[in-house]
C-alpha cells in the first residue's frame, strides 16, 4: 500500500473530528419560546407564557412581537418580554431579552426602577437546529446561583433562582446577564463537501499511482522478456 493509500484512514478521522466541532449556524433556523415566573411554592412556574404576544407582555420591535416563534437573525432580538408596561431598558419592573446569535444566546434581565422581591424564571426554546448539539455557559452574571442548562433534543430550557418565590423573590444586579455558546454535530455549511472532494481527490492520485506502477512493472516484464530472447 502507497503513502497516499494509507494516509487516507487519517484523513477521515480528522474529517470526522473537525465535523464534530464545527460550530453550527443558527441563522435563519425558526425557534419558539416561552417565559415562566416561579409560582407561590419553589420550583413550580406560572402557566403564563410570557413571550407570547397574545398575554400583553411583548413590545413591539422584537422576533416574537406577533408570534412565539422567531427566526433567528444576525442584527435583531428574538425574544423580548417586558412586565407591567415601560420599555425593555426602562421597564416598570422588570425585562427579558432573549438574542441568539449564530452560534450562542445572550440572555439579558433589567430591573432599574424596582428594588422589590424578584421571582426566578425559566426559559424554554425548541429548535430543530439544537438536536444533537450542546450549549455551553460561557458567562453569568446573576446571583443566587445562576442558571442551570438542560438541553435535551431540540428543546433548550434554561432556569434561574427556581426558589425565589412569589410574594419573597431574590435580588439581581440590573443589567444581568448570561451568556452559552452552542456547537453542533453538523458542519458548516460547505465544510462536508471540502472534506468529500479533499478524499476524492486523494483516492483519484492513489488510484493514478497505481495504474502507473502497473504499466511500469509491465514494461519492466516486457524488456526481461526480450532480453532473454535475444540472449538465446
Amino acid at each position: 500500500m502507497n503513502k497516499i493509500a494509507k494516509g487516507i484512514p487519517k484523513l477521515l478521522v480528522l474529517a470526522a473530528l473537525s465535523i464534530g466541532t464545527a460550530h453550527a449556524q443558527l441563522l435563519g433556523t425558526s425557534v419558539t419560546g416561552a417565559g415562566y415566573d416561579v409560582a407561590s411554592t419553589a420550583g413550580t412556574f406560572l402557566t403564563t407564557n410570557f413571550f407570547d404576544p397574545a398575554n400583553g407582555y411583548v413590545p413591539a420591535g422584537y422576533g416574537n412581537s406577533s408570534s412565539t416563534t422567531a427566526t433567528i437573525v444576525n442584527s435583531g432580538i428574538e425574544f423580548a418580554l417586558v412586565y407591567d408596561g415601560g420599555s425593555v431598558s426602562n421597564p416598570s419592573i422588570d425585562s427579558v431579552t432573549a438574542d441568539f446569535t449564530a452560534s450562542g444566546l445572550n440572555v439579558t434581565f433589567q430591573h432599574p426602577n424596582y428594588a422589590g422581591g424578584l421571582t426566578g424564571f425559566s426559559l424554554v426554546f425548541t429548535d430543530s437546529a439544537f438536536s444533537g448539539g450542546t450549549f455551553t455557559k460561557t458567562a453569568d452574571g446573576f446571583s443566587n446561583g445562576g442558571f442551570t442548562t438542560s438541553l435535551v433534543g431540540d428543546t433548550l430550557t434554561l432556569t434561574v433562582g427556581p426558589n425565589c418565590v412569589l410574594g419573597v423573590g431574590c435580588s439581581w444586579a440590573s443589567p444581568s446577564t448570561a451568556t452559552w455558546a452552542f456547537t453542533s454535530s453538523v458542519p458548516e455549511p460547505g465544510t462536508g463537501s471540502l472534506i468529500a472532494a479533499g478524499i476524492t481527490a486523494l483516492l483519484l492520485l492513489a488510484g493514478t499511482r497505481r495504474l502507473l506502477a502497473q504499466r511500469g512493472s509491465a514494461s519492466a516484464r516486457a524488456l526481461n522478456s526480450g532480453i532473454r530472447c535475444i540472449s538465446i
